[in-house]
């Protein structure tokens, strides 16, 4: 196995992803690792301290200090062997979960573990949810483009954690690791979001 690289969105189960195929693979797990830019001619776009052909690699599409789709596609998925884009059906609930994720109020802020608390999601303020919103929405025109474009392999956010689906032709998961303790919006009073 030459290398996998993850493409996600925001709040998609990409952290649990990128270890569950860590394991599976026996490649080691870089968690959005530094975008390292080209500085001279004889230097190229990368991932600072990664080793593609030895890592599973996740990145989060849209984020402020995130590579341009194009960049992705054409200057670091080139490097692995194998491109996941990781997506979610439920606009609502990704969003709710990105919004209370980076609440000014949650102590634990860029941190997803916190304790699910469904009636903080009303005081959260409406024009920021509606901006989480709006950028959820840019990172899933990425990730058809990345799709469409490069002829990435798309997978769901939904197929795997609520159907144990993973509908990618030749990876295979480490189905222990994703346990219902992993998942999002469980009823358990401390669970990930």
């Amino acid at each position: 196995m030459k290398g996998i690289l993850i493409l996600a969105q925001p709040r998609s189960g990409s952290t649990n992803l990128l270890q569950s195929l860590a394991r599976r693979y026996k490649l080691k797990p870089h968690n959005e690792p530094e975008k390292a830019y080209k500085f001279t001619p004889n230097n190229k776009l990368h991932l600072r301290g990664v080793k593609p052909s030895m890592s599973v690699s996740k990145m989060i599409l849209g984020q402020h200090d995130s590579l341009t789709a194009d960049e992705y596609g054409s200057i670091i998925a080139p490097e692995y062997e194998e491109v996941v884009i990781l997506m979610r059906r439920n606009l609502k609930e990704q969003t709710e979960s990105f919004s209370y994720l980076l609440d000014k109020d949650n102590p634990t802020r860029f941190n997803a573990i916190e304790p699910w608390d469904a009636k903080k999601l009303d005081t959260l303020p409406k024009e920021r949810v509606n901006f989480i919103r709006r950028q959820l929405l840019s990172s899933y025109v990425d990730g058809v483009r990345l799709r469409e474009e490069y002829g990435f392999t798309q997978v769901w956010y939904e197929d795997i954690y609520q159907d144990r689906k993973f509908l990618h032709p030749t990876l295979e998961l480490d189905w222990d690791f994703l346990d219902s303790t992993r998942r999002a919006r469980v009823s358990i009073p401390t669970t990930i979001i």
